[in-house]
């Protein structure tokens, strides 16, 4: 199930998260709009093994954790000493811990880190890793240069 989540995550954080959305995450506004394509990403995973409709409340859990650590980044991001690829990777280990803690204190280790536990896991990996390759290893290069 984790690699559903990871997958859900990447798409809402880089894929469907354009520069504008960045920006206007300074506002409360943004960061709800954010919120909310995070939290729509996971919704849309029972679409892809029917066993993650009965982790929702997992997924509010996740999505408010998100919405806090994106906050908090916004807000004192600066403060980290350091280049700036500093702010921007401890946001996304908080965002991939958060992954790992929901699930595993909602599920058996079993359904969660197997690649067999669901059967659309395989597909997510390499979506997964083809976004990070795409989209989230160009976004950290320019932040890492700038």
């Amino acid at each position: 199930m984790f690699y559903l989540f990871l997958l859900a995550h990447l798409v809402a954080d880089f894929v469907l998260q354009p520069y504008w959305l960045v920006v206007r995450k300074r506002r409360w506004d943004g960061l709800l709009l954010h919120g909310a394509i995070v939290l729509a990403c996971m919704l849309l995973l029972p679409l892809a093994d029917a066993g993650a409709l009965a982790l929702w409340p997992v997924m509010l859990a996740i999505t408010a954790v998100h919405i806090v650590a994106d906050r908090l980044k916004v807000r004192y991001g600066d403060r980290i000493p350091g280049p700036p690829i500093g702010p921007f990777l401890l946001d996304q280990v908080i965002h991939v811990t958060t992954l790992c803690v929901a699930l595993g204190l909602a599920l058996p280790a079993q359904q969660i880190w197997t690649i067999t536990a669901s059967p659309m896991a395989p597909m997510a990996l390499y979506a997964a890793a083809y976004i990070v390759a795409t989209c989230a290893t160009p976004i950290g290069v320019m932040i890492w240069l700038d």
